[in-house]
């Protein structure tokens, strides 16, 4: 019953995350369904985040520079920045959706319940939506340098960066055999 608890837990967070970065490519930006998915991907990771906590997982020195570095971009955003300006929120929506699923698995990792497979179903998953995004993006800088706003940058490549770790878990299996 605990690896099928914590195996739900892995499917329903990737999945919600392919969900929310599929925004764009696969379907509208800022609608409900991602505003939905992003609401639950943060309040997944906060409860895993207060499990840690509560644990003694939380005595590890990366977990807690983790924790420092998440707890002074939430209140450096909260005591310096306009809460109610869109870059600003943009910015800080990006530093917890980045910063905060790394709890959950960070503490189904200690349990050593974390599957595998589904890091590289998500990396399989991921890698298409990616390029869809990418070519998505590509299509509004060109739209903005037609209408006249060359001040455009395509930030779309860092994705890929992102994905880059989880290549190294097809390490010991052959993709493409060899002739």
């Amino acid at each position: 019953m605990i690896m099928t608890k914590y195996n739900n837990i892995q499917i329903v967070l990737l999945s919600l995350m392919a969900i929310y970065f599929s925004q764009g490519a696969l379907h509208e930006i800022g609608s409900l369904l991602t505003r939905t998915a992003l609401i639950l991907i943060w309040l997944i990771s906060t409860y895993y985040m207060a499990k840690c906590w509560s644990s003694d997982i939380h005595k590890n020195t990366f977990f807690k520079a983790w924790s420092l570095l998440l707890a002074l971009n939430v209140f450096g955003f909260l005591l310096t920045s306009d809460i109610f300006d869109p870059v600003n929120y943009n910015v800080f929506k990006g530093i917890l959706t980045f910063m905060l699923p790394f709890y959950p698995f960070y503490y189904i990792a200690c349990k050593d319940m974390i599957e595998i497979k589904y890091l590289r179903y998500f990396l399989l998953i991921m890698l298409p939506i990616n390029i869809l995004n990418f070519d998505w993006s590509a299509n509004e800088l060109l739209y903005g340098r037609i209408t006249g706003n060359l001040d455009i940058v395509n930030n779309a490549a860092y994705t890929f960066v992102a994905l880059i770790p989880f290549v190294f878990l097809f390490k010991d299996q052959k993709l493409i055999p060899a002739t």
